[in-house]
């Protein structure tokens, strides 16, 4: 295997390992402190709304944990098995070289990590943060802004590539 492909292979396991440790590290901090109001904080912070976050932020490492895994593990397999190679193979040959087949080849895997991602978001939305109070989105509103969130990205791209 040459030197670039290895080091980006490095880089990325490091990269994922240094997410999972922070995670699992702010977990076990919560878990060993417990959900008391630490005491430089006394008198600054309510109790209620610190056991409050503090109950919220467990309940959202989990669900953020496999998100990350996931979109994690497939962008790693479609860099790694040659998906991309294919969808740019296929994009010459559909519509030659040039900056809208390079705006295409970039949305591809933007779009299949996009689409993986909708359950996690929607789980973090209208379950999580819906469970402690914290949303204040109405179903019909989150899919509008998923897809202005959707539209953005891709006039930003666009701008970006061409």
């Amino acid at each position: 295997m040459d030197a670039f492909p290895l080091a980006f292979v490095g880089v990325y396991i490091i990269h994922f390992v240094f997410f999972v440790f922070l995670e699992m590290l702010n977990l076990n901090h919560l878990r060993r402190v417990g959900l008391e109001v630490p005491q430089l904080f006394r008198g600054f912070i309510d109790e209620c709304q610190y056991r409050k976050i503090a109950e919220y932020t467990r309940s959202k490492v989990i669900p953020g944990l496999v998100h990350e895994v996931t979109t994690d593990s497939v962008l790693f397999i479609m860099i790694v098995s040659g998906f991309l190679v294919s969808v740019d193979d296929a994009l010459s040959s559909a519509i030659g070289g040039g900056a809208f087949a390079g705006l295409l080849f970039i949305l591809t895997p933007t779009l299949v990590l996009y689409v993986l991602g909708l359950p996690f978001s929607y789980l973090q939305t209208f379950i999580i943060e819906e469970k402690y109070g914290f949303n204040r989105t109405g179903r019909s509103r989150w899919v509008m802004d998923q897809l202005k969130m959707g539209i953005l990205s891709f006039l930003i791209l666009s701008v970006l590539v061409l």
